[in-house]
């Protein structure tokens, strides 16, 4: 027995060393037995012990401690069963902690800080591992490394966020980046609640998730929010966005054009605002818009501070009880800038935090146990009991809970994992999105469905915000004329296109690699640019790619053959390191406008032409009587520079005499008395000379009948005046020349016929001769001014042939000797051997003429000499001539001349004697005969053969008459 129970001592011993009470000898030590014997009585086991103690101390302190072993023995069989129930229960916890950090998208762990600040990871789930792209084991070895992965901008505020917590016990909170090994730089959001040890150590128990689409959405809504308000920022239009009783909800204004309305005016009423007519016709434009649902375009005339607009308005319907009006000014077309800046877009941004679930299902009971998370999600008390799985199914809409309920059954069937988005409706009515994940978990305990759920209300508002704004901005976008579009630098493609871009420039292709890099992207636009206008185009890219802006109007030859003006407006983007990442801009069709330029243009050029080359002058006046525009023909007249003439009034240059007459006519003009104002005056010019014009003037006056300006034609009116003297001379001298002869020929004739000399013949025959006589001067009369007129006119046209000059000047000398034999005048001919180039008839003529007149103001007895000589210019050959140089001809001629010995010729009248009608003394013509006319007529036929005519003469010695023709044809 002894034996047994040593060895049943030893195995305690050994399974449990704590058991050293048991090694205390048992016979000897009393105080052990007492000891021992305490230990019983507090088990309740020394029944019938006792009495043996009592009899025999030794046997009885044997018994007594063998009793105690087993008492012992059993007691520690009951601790060993309790403790292997323990770590079953605890393996089981963990395997379920496992599966769930398993499928949860959250990183769940515990990290411990000592009290000298040394951090270790007590626990960290297998998520870390797709999250950080590090393995649970590293982690585990060593906590730093989490550390090191911090973005370095964000380890700062993470290393302030735990101090914090540490020091406060207060909950983690915090978002922040952290870079794989993989390159990859994520965001996390992390959340943990610290709890003091009694050792002094710091725990935090918590998850970590991965935000990195969520924040991605939103950077994404941001930037695509930037992008649509940069598009409609370029947009040159009023935009207002209108409730159907008038109230203004909206405003984006516009610089481009006069407004009568403020961004302070959002919130006022239509009616308020502007003219009642026009709110009237805005208001019923609006209703028929929001009954139709079709948009109504109207233009209607409007007058703002003063100035006179033509207006475009489109209204289309935004809702059921709001619309869109876009304003554009079409008078100042021209000048429109693009400045859009109304937005929208009011999305709403993702929340920052996402919540995730956990959940199982028993599937032998269907019990369904859920995280604190879950109940949030859900909307559900977590006072309450989980729900079943059919009242989770009746959360779920009509629409997603066929789809939710195949998947569960699937997984269940064929353990096949599931993920699916749906969506669910909160007991308080409201409805969200969230995205579940289950997988089939066998454990000891039985089969079971488990699974996680993630919140993803928020990205999915942002989408549906996002689409709206998207559908809103294409339905602005493709109801106004400009094209839109938005070019991607990275890509070289464009990522939007409205119709109406396509429209004007075609669909483009992608980029090309013999392009240029400023012009990635763009060949099919840049290769329709009319050629002329490419470089600048081009050079003006370069510009937009270093941050300019691009504003620009050239030539498009577009696809189908037409030759359109186009103007492109664009505006680089930058992020926020200064790169352009993309291009927005507009492109607007402005042939239109630049055919109407064009046709301004030319009729202000061909203004200016008439105004500047009008063979009259033409004056712009203002009502104050000040020059404001002249033309040349004005300022040669005057002698004064247009310069000198703005600084001038009109009165300035007007003759004393007139100015009365003048400002009276041009006050009443101005006055609207007369329409227009007429008169003969005289203008003074600069040299003093006193210049006879006719003004004929007109006032220009503005919408509101004020005059602008007078527009002065003013004629010079010296040559007129001048033919009407001549006129007036002619009359008389013709009168003159025909009533004499007639008379003459009327008394013989009547003489005649009385009979007075019927007995009488000699006298009669001299009547007679008389008649005869008058008759051929009126004929010669008549014929030189027939002559006159048809050389004066250029009817005649002579016919040159080569001449010889020696039979030219010997029958000039036939047609004049009976001539200077009446007079008793010697006529000496000095003949030249040599070809000219003349009409020979016409020669004669003047050669007769100029011996006529010699012969009869010669005195009876003088000499009349005809002479001829060849004449290359200059004086060589001519010796005596005054006025051989002026008259030198160009080539060789031949120079006659008809010297007298008469009475010579006054200087002043050695000109005008060429003229029709001029003599040297008026009554020449009735004591030597004669018309006027024939040193006339013998320059018209000199200058016809190119050369010239003129006389050198001493008063009391005579006169010499000069005139050449060439030796050759021209």
């Amino acid at each position: 027995m002894s034996s047994v129970l040593f060895k049943l001592r030893r195995q305690a011993l050994a399974a449990r060393p704590w058991l050293w009470l048991v090694r205390l000898p048992a016979i000897t030590a009393g105080l052990g037995a007492a000891a021992l014997l305490g230990f019983l009585v507090q088990r309740e086991m020394i029944a019938g012990n006792l009495a043996l103690l009592i009899l025999s101390p030794s046997l009885g302190a044997i018994a007594l401690a063998w009793r105690a072993s087993q008492l012992v023995d059993k007691h520690l069989t009951d601790l060993e069963q309790r403790y292997r129930d323990t770590q079953t229960s605890l393996h089981n916890r963990e395997r379920w902690l496992q599966q769930y950090s398993r499928l949860s998208p959250g990183n769940f762990y515990i990290l411990v800080q000592e009290p000298d600040g040394h951090i270790w990871f007590e626990f960290m789930s297998s998520a870390f591992e797709v999250i950080h792209e590090i393995s649970v084991e590293q982690v585990l070895q060593d906590a730093n490394i989490i550390i090191d992965s911090i973005h370095p901008e964000d380890l700062p505020t993470y290393s302030a966020a735990v101090r914090t917590s540490a020091e406060t016990l207060a909950t983690f909170s915090l978002q922040w980046r952290i870079q794989t090994p993989s390159g990859k730089v994520k965001w996390v959001q992390g959340n943990s609640q610290p709890q003091r040890r009694p050792n002094g150590t710091i725990a935090w128990y918590g998850v970590v998730v991965d935000i990195t689409d969520r924040k991605q959405a939103i950077a994404e809504l941001q930037q695509r929010e930037a992008q649509y308000r940069a598009i409609l920022d370029a947009i040159p239009d009023l935009i207002v966005r209108m409730h159907r009783d008038g109230t203004y909800l909206d405003i984006k204004l516009t610089d481009a054009f006069p407004l009568i309305i403020s961004a302070e005016d959002v919130g006022r009423n239509i009616r308020d605002l502007l003219p009642a007519a026009v709110a009237r016709q805005r208001l019923e434009a609006a209703e028929k818009v929001l009954q139709c649902g079709q948009m109504q375009v109207f233009e209607l005339p409007l007058q703002v501070e003063g100035q006179f607009l033509w207006e475009e308005v489109r209204i289309f319907p935004l809702n059921k009880e709001e619309v869109v009006i876009i304003i554009r000014d079409l008078s100042q077309r021209r000048q429109a800038e693009i400045a859009l800046r109304h937005s929208e877009a009011n999305l709403r941004q993702a929340q920052r935090i996402a919540h995730v679930g956990s959940w199982e299902m028993d599937l032998q009971t269907y019990l369904i146990t859920w995280s604190e998370e879950m109940f949030s999600i859900f909307g559900c008390s977590l006072d309450q009991l989980e729900p079943s799985y059919e009242q989770i199914l009746a959360m779920i809409p009509p629409v997603d809970r066929d789809e939710v309920g195949k998947a569960i059954e699937q997984a269940i069937t064929d353990h096949i994992p599931y993920r699916i988005e749906h969506r669910i409706h909160r007991p308080d009515g409201t409805q969200r999105d969230i995205v579940s994940r289950g997988e089939i978990i066998d454990d000891q305990q039985g089969l079971k469905l488990c699974g996680t759920a993630l919140d993803i209300t928020d990205r999915k508002q942002a989408e549906i915000a996002l689409q709206k704004s998207e559908a809103r901005f294409r339905q602005l976008a493709e109801a106004v004329k400009e094209g839109f579009f938005v070019f991607d630098t990275d890509t070289a493609q464009y990522s939007y296109l409205n119709p109406a871009i396509l429209n004007l420039t075609g669909r483009p292709y992608g980029p090309l690699p013999e392009e240029p890099p400023y012009a990635r992207g763009m060949s099919h636009w840049l290769n329709h640019i009319h050629p002329d206008d490419r470089p600048w185009v081009e050079a003006k890219l370069q510009e937009e790619r270093h941050g300019d802006p691009f504003d620009v109007e050239y030539r498009f030859l577009h696809p189908d053959g037409r030759l359109l003006w186009l103007q492109s407006k664009a505006f680089p983007i930058e992020d926020e390191t200064g790169n352009i990442v993309r291009i927005v801009g507009t492109v607007e069709n402005i042939t239109d406008r630049k055919r109407l330029e064009q046709a301004l243009q030319d009729n202000e050029e061909l203004f200016r032409r008439a105004f500047d080359d009008a063979p009259i002058g033409i004056s712009l006046v203002s009502p104050e009587g000040r020059y404001l525009r002249v033309n040349k023909c004005y300022c040669d007249l005057l002698g004064y520079s247009s310069a000198e003439l703005l600084q001038m009034h009109f009165k300035d240059i007007t003759h004393p005499e007139d100015l009365a007459a003048d400002m009276a006519g041009f006050n009443q003009m101005n006055e609207g008395k007369l329409p227009t104002f007429q008169m003969e005056k005289r203008y003074i010019a600069k040299d003093g000379t006193i210049i006879p014009i006719f003004l004929s003037s007109s006032c220009v006056r503005d919408a509101n009948g004020l005059p602008l300006y007078s527009i002065g034609h003013v004629e010079d009116i010296r040559d007129r005046l001048e033919v009407e003297r001549l006129k007036d001379e002619f009359v008389s001298i013709v009168s003159h020349e025909l009533r004499t002869p007639i008379t003459s020929i009327e008394g013989a004739l009547q003489l005649l016929s009385s009979g007075v000399y019927s007995t009488r013949p000699a006298k009669a025959q001299a009547m007679l001769d008389i008649a005869i006589k008058n008759s051929n001067r009126l004929v010669r009369l008549v014929d030189d001014i027939l002559s006159f007129e048809r050389l004066e006119s250029g009817k005649v046209k002579l016919m040159m042939e080569p001449c010889q000059v020696e039979e030219l000047m010997r029958q000039g000398e036939d047609s004049v000797q009976s001539l200077a034999d009446q007079a008793a005048v010697i006529l000496r001919v000095n003949l030249l051997k040599a070809t000219c180039y003349a009409a020979p008839d016409s020669i004669v003529q003047v050669l007769t003429n100029l011996l006529s007149n010699a012969i009869k103001f010669s005195n009876p007895g003088n000499k009349v000499v005809l002479e001829a000589r060849e004449w290359v210019g200059g004086v060589g050959g001519v010796g005596g001539m005054k006025n051989a140089v002026s008259h030198s001809p160009t080539s060789p001629a031949i120079l006659f001349s008809v010297t007298d010995r008469g009475r010579g010729i006054p200087a002043e009248k050695r000109e005008s004697i060429f003229e029709q009608f001029q003599q040297v003394d008026v009554s020449d013509s009735r004591q030597k005969g004669g018309t006027g006319l024939g040193l006339a007529i013998s320059k018209r036929i000199v200058e016809q053969h190119g050369g010239a005519i003129w006389v050198e003469s001493k008063l009391g010695h005579g006169s010499t008459f000069f005139f050449t023709v060439p030796m050759s044809s021209p």
